[in-house]
């Protein structure tokens, strides 16, 4: 994970690794980091969600706000490697709408716009002119207003976020993209993802109005 997704993995570093988890996991039953590992492996071999899921679902049991579980994943989904930009903004729209405020995920939703603003930009031709207009819709302004109403200042003492052990039900927990139980895993939220690409089949912009089910 520290050489990056770009760097390649060969086959026995990998089985090295995984290995080293399974022993880190062990002496430390609660601890999320080897799971969260694991979840950077399997993401740079672009493994299926079949294999993935279970990992996330063992990460969000012990830490539901990890922020760098949330950043594998939300690579994970994106459409520069095993899903799409709807699946992508699905995860980021349940992030924002399930997590505390000063979560240590409050930075994703804003991540994203400025990923699909250099996704913008790179294509060139009327998208790269157009870029810019993302930071005056409804979406970034909402965004950024709740980063500065929200957001802790440098030294501020962030309240309210409780970490579970595994097994605790009392406390909140991430609604998204762990699969019902007995079903076969899937990262897209269908409702929201068809309604994405509708607009997309119709040439209307991504992120326009978005809500969320709390807000209707």
């Amino acid at each position: 994970m520290a050489r990056g997704t770009r760097t390649p993995l060969h086959h026995d570093e990998f089985e090295q690794a995984f290995r080293a988890c399974a022993a880190a996991a062990r002496l430390d039953p609660y601890d999320p980091n080897p799971w969260v590992v694991r979840l950077g492996l399997l993401r740079q071999w672009r493994r299926p969600p079949t294999e993935v899921f279970p990992i996330w679902r063992e990460i969000v049991a012990r830490d539901p706000w990890h922020r760098e579980a949330h950043l594998q994943m939300y690579g994970y989904l994106s459409p520069r490697e095993c899903g799409s930009l709807a699946q992508s903004m699905d995860f980021v729209d349940q992030v924002r709408a399930t997590a505390p405020a000063t979560a240590p995920t409050a930075g994703l939703p804003l991540l994203a716009l400025i990923d699909r603003y250099h996704t913008a930009r790179s294509q060139g031709g009327v998208q790269a002119l157009t870029a810019d207009r993302l930071w005056s819709g409804y979406e970034a302004t909402r965004i950024l207003e709740t980063a500065q109403a929200a957001w802790p200042e440098p030294g501020q003492a962030i309240a309210g976020i409780v970490t579970p052990s595994p097994g605790d039900t009392t406390a909140a927990t991430p609604s998204w993209p762990t699969p019902p139980p007995n079903s076969e895993p899937t990262p897209a939220l269908e409702p929201r993802t068809a309604e994405r690409n509708s607009r997309a089949a119709a040439g209307q912009p991504q992120g326009t109005d978005v809500r969320h089910d709390a807000d209707r």
